[in-house]
C-alpha cells in the first residue's frame, strides 16, 4: 500500500520534442514534478537484485500501488524492488 512505499519526484520537461539533445530541459524551460514511489522491504542484496518496474498511465499512481497484487506476490520470491 502507499504507507508502504517511499516517494521521490524529480523535474520531467514538460515538451519532450523541443528539449536540446542530452537535455533534461526543454528549450522553454518548462516542467513539471514527475512522482515515482519505491518500496525495497524485500531487497537482500541491492547489487543483484531485480528491479519489478511497473509503467502506469493517467491514472494516480495510487491506484496502481494498492492494487497490483501480481507485483507485490512476486517480488518476494525474487528480492526485487518494486517500483512505481
Amino acid at each position: 500500500s502507499m504507507d508502504n512505499v517511499t516517494c521521490h519526484f524529480f523535474a520531467q520537461p514538460l515538451d519532450h520534442f523541443s528539449a536540446p539533445s542530452g537535455s533534461r530541459r526543454t528549450t522553454n524551460g518548462e516542467t513539471f514534478d514527475e512522482r515515482y514511489c519505491i518500496y525495497d522491504g524485500y531487497v537482500e542484496d541491492s547489487a543483484a537484485g531485480p528491479i519489478f518496474f511497473y509503467t502506469g498511465n493517467e491514472s494516480p499512481v495510487e491506484q496502481y500501488v494498492n492494487q497490483t497484487g501480481l507485483l507485490w506476490e512476486l517480488a518476494p520470491k525474487h528480492s526485487a524492488l518494486v517500483v512505481f
